[in-house]
């Protein structure tokens, strides 16, 4: 009996050793299939993630391509329209204003005697060196705004690129950039003036006073020459202009 015993105890462990083995091959056949599950899900992930990246690129491209689209007109062409726009609404004005201060200046340095005489000349002079610092004034203030203009359009394209970037909307990015470019456009359109001003009011004023208080003066201003006196030679008299 012993030795069918120890047959029955030797079948008995490999019967158990072969159910171990298999539970074990069945345990890691089910993690290899779990782990092969969650490395395709993973991937699956992945490639979404990519996909879903590569989409919100696009839109960003495509948001990005529209802003330019809709400030594409903002060139230096523009830009130099723009200048000269604001330049040609006041110049007109002042070009109106020296016409009437040459008036002026004429009408008073003839009263005075003074039209043809070298004072004559120099303060013509002087009004033209006026009327053209007033010039360079108009171009500066022109270029600060065609300056101011471009430095506009330059915040308002970044802020919209900054919306394209955290949007990813390319519809909603394109209706925004055209409102804006529209906006600047009429802005560009219509600059605000500042009133020009008279610009030779101060220097006509002190000459009309001085031709006023020539005409008017009965004292050492305007020296009057009694009847019969020399206008000549020793003892004559002379109003120096």
């Amino acid at each position: 009996m012993s030795w069918l015993s120890s047959a029955f105890s030797s079948l008995t462990g490999k019967t158990a050793q072969r159910q171990v083995n298999a539970a074990l091959a069945a345990s890691n056949a089910q993690a290899s299939r779990i782990f092969d599950e969650q490395k395709a899900e993973a991937e699956r992930q992945r490639q979404a993630m990519l996909a879903a990246e590569n989409t919100r690129q696009g839109n960003i491209k495509a948001g990005n391509s529209a802003i330019d689209n809709a400030f594409a007109q903002f060139n230096d062409d523009y830009f130099n329209k723009a200048s000269n726009s604001y330049a040609g609404a006041q110049l007109p004005e002042l070009n109106n204003q020296l016409t009437q201060a040459r008036g002026d200046l004429t009408a008073q340095l003839a009263e005075r005697g003074t039209l043809e005489s070298s004072i004559g000349a120099h303060r013509f002079g002087q009004l033209e060196e006026r009327a053209g610092n007033a010039r360079a004034g108009i171009g500066n203030a022109a270029t600060d705004f065609a300056n101011g203009l471009r430095s506009n359009v330059d915040t308002a394209k970044n802020k919209l690129y900054d919306l394209s970037l955290s949007a990813a909307d390319p519809a909603a990015v394109s209706a925004r950039s055209i409102g804006e470019s529209t906006s600047l456009a009429r802005s560009g359109a219509t600059p605000q003036l500042q009133p020009l001003g008279n610009v030779f009011s101060d220097f006509l004023t002190p000459l009309a006073y001085a031709a006023t208080a020539y005409s008017n003066s009965t004292g050492p201003l305007r020296p009057r020459v009694a009847a019969g006196a020399p206008t000549s030679g020793a003892g004559s008299s002379r109003v120096v202009k």
